[in-house]
This record gives C-alpha cells, sequence and structure tokens, in this order.
C-alpha cells in the first residue's frame, strides 16, 4: 500500500505520485509513520536518510511544494531515533523552528537540529592576527615618531600651546592603544601558532589516510546495493550525499573529531582531493569535444562551399 504525506490518501501499490497533490507517494501505511525532522536544508535531512538507511531503520522522505524535505521515521523505531539524532546532530545543527515542526509529534519529542557553522583553520587565524600586530605596531610606533619630531621641531604645525598640550595627549594616547593592541595580538598569535601547526599536521594526515585508504570503486558498489536494495530513485546528488557519508565515517572510525563544523571541513577537504579533480578533467574532454566538433563542422562547410 502507498499514501500521500500531504493529504493522507491511501493508494495501490501500483500508483507511485498522488494526482492531487502531485507529490511522490510514500509505502506502508500511514498510522505507522511519524515525522521526526523537517528542515528546507536537503543536505540536512539527506545525511540523516542517508545514515538512518544504512543502519537498516525503516525510514522515508519527501518534498513539499514549498521545498521543505521531511524525514518519517516508523513509529516503533521513533523514540530510538530521535534520540540519535539529538545526541548525533545536536552539536551540528540549528534548533527547528517550532512554525516548522510536524504536527505529527509534539516539539518537545523533536530531535534537537543545528546548522554546522563554516570553519575557520587556526592557520588562517593565526595569519590574520600576526597581520593585525604588525599594521597596529607600524602605525603606532611611526605616530610616536611623528610626535618626537613634532616636538623638537623638525616640522611645526603651528599649533597654539595650548592647543599642543591637547595635541600630544590624544595623539599620544591614540598612538599608545595601537602599540598595546599590536602587543596583545602579537602574544595572542604565539600562543595560537603550536594549536595551528598541530591543526595543519592533524588536516594532512587525514587527507592522506583518506587518499590511501578509500576505494572508490568499492564504494560505487555499496552505494549501488544500496539503492538496489531500498528501490530508491537517485540522481547525482544523492551519490554525492553517499560519498560524502563514506568518507566522513572513515575519518570518524580512524581520528577523534569532536568539532562538526571540522569534521565537515575534512569531509569536503577529502571528497574534492578524490572526485572533483575527475569532474574538472571530464569537463575539460567535454570542451575539447565540443571544440574538435565545431571544428569539424567548420571544416566540412568549407568544403562543401569550394565544391
Amino acid at each position: 500500500m502507498a499514501w500521500c504525506p500531504i493529504c493522507k490518501k491511501d493508494f495501490e501499490d501500483e500508483i507511485t505520485v498522488c494526482d492531487s497533490c502531485n507529490i511522490e507517494l510514500l509505502q506502508g501505511s500511514k498510522d505507522d509513520y511519524s515525522e521526526v525532522l523537517a528542515d528546507t536544508d536537503e543536505r540536512i535531512v539527506l545525511t540523516a536518510f542517508n545514515e538512518l538507511i544504512e543502519d537498516e531503520y525503516d525510514v522515508q522522505y519527501y518534498i513539499d511544494s514549498e521545498n521543505t524535505y521531511h524525514l518519517l521515521i516508523n513509529n516503533n523505531q521513533y523514540n530510538e531515533v530521535a534520540s540519535l539524532l539529538a545526541e548525533k546532530y545536536g552539536d551540528e545543527l540549528m534548533s527547528a523552528d517550532e512554525d516548522e515542526l510536524s504536527p505529527m509529534t509534539a516539539p518537545s519529542e523533536k530531535a534537537s537540529i543545528q546548522q554546522i557553522k563554516p570553519y575557520v583553520k587556526p592557520m588562517d587565524k593565526l595569519a590574520d592576527l600576526t597581520s593585525s600586530a604588525t599594521s597596529l605596531l607600524a602605525v603606532g610606533f611611526l605616530g610616536v615618531i611623528f610626535l618626537i619630531c613634532e616636538y623638537l621641531n623638525v616640522f611645526d604645525l603651528h599649533l597654539s600651546d595650548s592647543v599642543h598640550i591637547i595635541f600630544y595627549i590624544v595623539m599620544g594616547v591614540l598612538f599608545t592603544v595601537f602599540i598595546v593592541s599590536g602587543f596583545m595580538s602579537l602574544s595572542s598569535a604565539n600562543k595560537l601558532r603550536p594549536v595551528a601547526l598541530e591543526n595543519d599536521k592533524l588536516i594532512h594526515d587525514v587527507i592522506d589516510y583518506i587518499m590511501t585508504r578509500y576505494n572508490r570503486d568499492f564504494a560505487e558498489e555499496s552505494i549501488n546495493k544500496l539503492i538496489e536494495d531500498n528501490n530508491i530513485e537517485t540522481d547525482d546528488l544523492f551519490f554525492y550525499y553517499q560519498r560524502f557519508v563514506l568518507i566522513k565515517h572513515m575519518i570518524t572510525e580512524k581520528f577523534d573529531i569532536d568539532d562538526p563544523s571540522f569534521l565537515e571541513y575534512l569531509t569536503d577537504e577529502c571528497y574534492s582531493k578524490i572526485y572533483e579533480t575527475d569532474e574538472d578533467l571530464e569537463e575539460a574532454e567535454l570542451e575539447v569535444a565540443d571544440f574538435e566538433e565545431a571544428e569539424q563542422k567548420s571544416t566540412d562547410s568549407e568544403d562543401e562551399s569550394a565544391e
């Protein structure tokens, strides 16, 4: 039996789309499933869906007319999955607004969902701190030199005595603040340096590990088997998420990564190292093929004209 998650009508198995709502039908009985997660970010819902499928949970998802992704779980597994999502993604995903929560389940039972923040490498922070410290110290010391030169009458600003005093006090305080801030930034940079170096080494270790251990052929076979076993309709985006999940799983098995944003960064870096080069190569090959085809057509046209 199939059913529509929007209007809740039941349909025969051979029907795949609700004629009223124009949405793909879900399998099973509507009384057996409850919504555990809803979000407009497809990556969040599809990542959770893929991981739950891997763990053999009875889970389905659909997309409504407003492009919101809804994840549904079998009622017998709901409490377990809700706790699992809260524990696994609680630090990664932004809490869903109450108006986005499904009426099928009480808000208090919803998994806590938070959005992953962009990761900033400590090495980048170190570069910013060093640059700031250099700029502040340069401005501060140049300002002090300027005040000394003005005091020694190297050049004259033609200020009265009372204005001179105010000028020295204000500018002296200002340049002192620059110098103190510069030394504070320099101190912070020195403290961050060993952390940045260690983090940089960890990034290289993770990338080297994945590049040597990740088997692309095995990964594609596993994804295709998952598709066949669960009769999943797929697109390129589905393959991307499955590969992403596999790489992330390999990283967490080998390395202890507590920061979710750092884990996402590492997974992205590894994915780009493995796949994006091939994508660029394919694009280049297509461009060459298109160019050769256009050139061949041009040559044929010239031959026809000559005849």
